[in-house]
């Protein structure tokens, strides 16, 4: 069901642990790329706990409406003004985030008794007293500002050192998928584990020509959605869309395929009947179509430089097109369909 490539980094855990899975709300790919690994520690007999906020929640107890969970405080992130100023302006409210949540997981850990924390880039979700591993791929920030960028990658490095271990979800040679972002320079206690992938994609007969997933935090999610339906309302190609979130939309899909927050299933058979695909160049996507060459037009958020960064390394199948400049975005599905890849 899910895609392992580095299927022995569990067994260091002893069975029936009870474990707390939190990853961070900043789209659905931190918890997207938290479902194999979820669906590998029921497999071993742990007792699964889940904690995150929004829509992330939304997903992974749709995934596994059997686990309990636990709602955690938002971090509350946005995107206005560039990756860079937004950080430096947001950084007081995420500290100060990060330490409400480490209180909770404090107060939390007296009620459960956790015997592990896997923490997927929620800084503040670890415990002194209990073994913490900080799941994350961006361990060398791109800030795009030398000075800024040198600083915001100290302080990086030291909330990643305060945990038991560092799990990298990325190969650590020439296959790597990251790129420079999963280096592990200044990082103690990193392990690759190789890519987390909750797909396994199989080639199957096109149902439609054009396939989208859309995700990220809002507002950027809702006016890609809006500038991609401008975009293709007129469109003589057939469409699905996964939206990626449990708001309605305010555009009119009706006359194509329309999924609201589709679970791993919807998400696998879009992709394995698109004849091509549109999407964010978050890295859990990355990761998802990493051994599946399907023509892919990747969109980064902007102002986030990782999914810059990522869309700019990417190979074909796959290319990059910024969100200012969609006029071309016919032109490109058009070459792109009557392509033999």
């Amino acid at each position: 069901m899910w895609n392992r490539h580095y299927p022995n980094y569990l067994d260091s855990i002893q069975k029936n642990r009870k474990v707390l899975v939190a990853p961070l709300n900043w789209g659905l790919g931190h918890a997207s790329r938290c479902i194999p690994l979820i669906h590998d520690l029921i497999e071993r007999e742990h007792e699964v706990v889940l904690a995150s906020d929004g829509v992330p929640l939304d997903l992974l107890t749709k995934e596994f409406p059997n686990l309990s969970s636990i709602e955690l405080p938002s971090y509350n992130i946005d995107y206005t003004g560039g990756f860079t100023l937004s950080f430096l302006r947001q950084l007081p409210k995420v500290l100060k985030a990060i330490k409400k949540e480490k209180h909770l997981v404090a107060k939390l850990h007296q009620e459960h008794q956790f015997d592990l924390i896997i923490s997927d880039n929620r800084y503040g979700v670890r415990h002194d007293k209990v073994k913490s591993i900080l799941l994350i791929h961006q361990l060398q920030i791109k800030f795009g500002i030398p000075g800024i960028q040198e600083i915001g990658r100290a302080i990086n490095r030291r909330m990643i050192n305060r945990f038991d271990e560092c799990w990298i979800p990325d190969f650590p040679d020439h296959r790597s998928i990251a790129g420079d972002l999963s280096k592990t320079y200044g990082i103690e206690n990193a392990k690759y584990i190789g890519p987390l992938s909750r797909l396994s994609l199989e080639k199957k007969e096109a149902k439609q020509d054009i396939g989208i997933i859309l995700s990220g935090p809002e507002p950027n999610r809702s006016q890609l959605e809006h500038k991609l339906y401008e975009q293709l309302k007129n469109t003589k190609y057939s469409i699905s869309i996964i939206r990626g979130t449990s708001e309605s939309s305010t555009e009119d899909w009706s006359a194509h395929t329309s999924i609201d927050l589709g679970n791993t299933e919807d998400i696998k058979q879009l992709i394995e009947t698109s004849r091509m695909l549109i999407t964010r160049s978050g890295y859990t996507t990355m990761m998802d179509l990493y051994s599946y060459k399907l023509p892919t037009i990747l969109i980064p958020t902007p102002g986030q430089s990782e999914q810059e960064y990522l869309a700019s390394i990417c190979k074909e199948p796959m290319v990059e097109l910024r969100e200012n400049n969609l006029d071309n975005l016919d032109n490109l599905i058009d070459g792109m369909l009557t392509t033999t890849y």
